[in-house]
């Protein structure tokens, strides 16, 4: 497994507790690091459920699909569910547990 940096914008850094999938590319991101065009899903994972509800909700998860980024899945372990948000119904989640 290799760490790759996926650029949203100038400011953006929103540290390692998320994970992507990423469209195929014949040399596996080699050449340059993923642009958001390339990112089909980003995993979130918070372990603290006052940074989930304030700033993951209501920051974070609504700059992906200003990027590109089709869809986000949040997992929250405190609580042990998974939202699901796809573009266009962010900031709107489809929870599973």
């Amino acid at each position: 497994m290799q760490w790759l940096s996926v650029k949203l914008g100038r400011r953006d850094d929103y540290g390692h507790d998320r994970t992507a999938v990423l469209r195929p590319r014949e040399d596996n991101y080699a050449e340059s690091n993923p642009k958001p065009e390339d990112v089909l899903l980003v995993i979130e994972v918070s372990d603290s459920a006052v940074a989930y509800d304030a700033y993951d909700r209501n920051v974070k998860i609504p700059k992906y699909p200003q990027t590109g980024i089709p869809e986000v899945w949040q997992v929250n372990l405190p609580y042990g569910f998974v939202d699901r948000f796809a573009d266009p119904d962010i900031p709107q989640a489809d929870t599973a547990q």
